[in-house]
């Protein structure tokens, strides 16, 4: 019985994935749009600041209350 939630994932774990699908999603979409509108130097600053935004959004909603 011990070894019951050896290959369970904690719900930490699946935040933690989440969190990365998220912000690999943001950056694919973000790179796929700027090369569609070929606004490369202005593009990647606003996906950068975009992301920092939605990544600090994340750990603000995952911090326990």
């Amino acid at each position: 019985m011990p070894n019951e939630s050896k290959g369970k994932e904690t719900r930490f774990a699946l935040r933690a994935k989440a969190h990365e699908e998220i912000q690999g999603g943001l950056w694919l979409i973000g790179i796929a749009v700027i090369v569609w509108q070929g606004w490369y130097w202005p593009g990647l600053l606003i996906l950068v600041g975009l992301s920092a935004v939605v990544e600090g959004a994340l750990r603000w909603f995952e911090s326990p209350k």
